[in-house]
């Protein structure tokens, strides 16, 4: 079908990035109505059997280049350090953040935790999906800018926007940000959607990726009532099939529909789940 073959497509293309060994950046513009969608992708791609890579997310919101370098840095320490033990048996050393501007030391940690990183443990790839963007521009050329400072195989950087913040001039050829687009927002896809929901046939998993996808369709056509209902749906079908990560996700959406609509109070809840989770 359309969507089974649009996505298989697109997961291939993703793989071929983390497994090629010249390339070390990538810029993916997700369509906003499957954000949810690629994000529940990205960790259960991080789960394979077959995926001998180690992806490290995260959506610390870009304000400018120094602030969002600083956040991420002390989101890869941090999570790092827990493990230095586990690190040292593996014979990695885990480096020290060195004294220099917030995008250089950003850099230079990523490459030099790259450079004593063992080819057996797959490749190093920091997810950087911002949960909001101030300043797209400044984002894009931040992103560039990083990149630069390493060098593959092993150390790679996805970078991973809604697809407004990226020009649609933007070359997808692109020397060090080689662009790959998400767009499945038509009314077919959306149809194709709509008519698979209705087949009382259809594998619970794949239940729950479309429902996911029906929640994006409507918060991006700004109902945000029916939104916040098929990602409620999506919490129970993710629960039925004990998908934590899709769990969490979905406690996510929920939220952010509800402070769109500015029940505060009732987006605390949700939140909070997706946190504990």
């Amino acid at each position: 079908m359309l969507l089974q073959d649009y996505f298989a497509d697109q997961l291939h293309q993703l793989r071929l990035f983390f497994d090629d060994p010249e390339t070390g950046a990538k810029l993916l513009a997700v369509d906003e109505t499957l954000i949810s969608i690629v994000e529940r992708t990205l960790v259960k791609l991080d789960g394979l059997e077959d995926n001998p890579h180690v992806l490290h997310p995260s959506t610390v919101p870009f304000s400018d280049p120094a602030q969002y370098a600083t956040a991420v840095l002390g989101d890869l320490v941090a999570e790092n350090e827990v493990f230095r033990d586990d690190f040292a048996s593996a014979g990695i050393t885990l480096p020290r953040p060195v004294d220099a501007d917030p995008v250089t030391q950003l850099g230079d940690y990523v490459q030099r935790l790259s450079d004593c990183w063992p080819p057996s443990e797959g490749n190093y790839i920091v997810v950087l999906h911002p949960e909001t963007v101030a300043n797209p521009e400044a984002f894009l050329q931040f992103a560039e800018s990083v990149a630069k400072l390493t060098t593959p195989p092993i150390v790679k950087w996805s970078c991973f926007v809604d697809g407004v913040i990226v020009p649609s001039d933007f070359p997808p050829d692109h020397p060090v940000l080689p662009l790959q687009r998400w767009e499945a927002s038509n009314q077919e896809v959306q149809q194709d959607v709509a008519e698979q929901l209705g087949n009382p046939q259809i594998p619970p998993s794949e239940r729950l990726k479309l429902t996911s996808m029906a929640a994006g369709f409507a918060a991006g056509e700004g109902d945000l009532e029916s939104s916040e209902l098929l990602h409620r749906k999506t919490i129970e079908l993710a629960r039925q099939q004990n998908d934590l990560p899709g769990e969490a996700t979905a406690h996510y959406h929920v939220g952010n529909a509800l402070m769109a609509q500015q029940e505060f109070a009732s987006a605390e809840g949700p939140l909070s789940q997706c946190v504990s989770l």
